[in-house]
């Protein structure tokens, strides 16, 4: 319940009763609330349930710099946003992020999960309201060190011929757990960029 909240928080409306047993991560108690609902917070309660420490990542930036590499695909009307994970300082076992997007040229259509050297308890991403997709995953073990590569690919369908540069149409933003403090940018694919 505590990943869901932390996806899908405007749709679900938890109680505060909710909400703060769900902001669990690093405490041990339900009863303890930092304010916010973060996958570190789902990771901490399965640690805990299993009987292993419950470390917090919420206040740990590994990760220096997240790029989404805007580009039409081959298909009419079809754009991807491939989020991908420039570098990370120490090892990565939770992380969340939000896409903003302009909702009257392009609409949600889904996800699919990267590819980073890690088996993810959850991973997930979706339209949490106009707007936004909320994406983001939590790992009983961890990416190690020095991992770079395609964190997420998100796919778009575009509403309208767009007259504005599609990196225009998106932002990356709102970091938190191992992302948190890295740097967020747009780009357009250039030589570095693979999937």
């Amino acid at each position: 319940m505590a990943f869901q909240i932390y996806i899908d928080c405007w749709s679900m409306a938890p109680t505060s009763e909710q909400y703060c047993a769900a902001d669990f991560c690093g405490t041990g108690q339900i009863d303890i609330c930092d304010g916010s609902v973060t996958p570190a917070d789902a990771q901490g309660i399965m640690r805990f349930y299993l009987g292993y420490p419950a470390p917090c990542s919420k206040e740990e930036a590994r990760a220096t710099g997240i790029t989404g590499f805007v580009y039409q695909s081959s298909q009419p009307r079809s754009i991807h946003v491939a989020v991908r994970l420039d570098k990370v300082d120490g090892p990565m076992s939770a992380w969340g992020l939000r896409v903003y997007y302009d909702a009257s040229k392009v609409e949600y259509l889904g996800f699919s999960p990267g590819q980073l050297d890690v088996e993810w308890a959850e991973f997930r991403a979706a339209a949490s309201e106009p707007g936004v997709v909320v994406a983001g995953a939590y790992s009983m073990s961890e990416a190690p060190a020095g991992s770079s590569g395609l964190l997420l690919k998100l796919t778009f369908g575009q509403k309208l011929p767009s007259e504005v540069p599609l990196t225009s149409l998106f932002k990356i933003d709102d970091l938190v757990d191992d992302l948190s403090g890295a740097t967020a940018r747009v780009a357009e694919p250039d030589g570095t960029f693979a999937e």
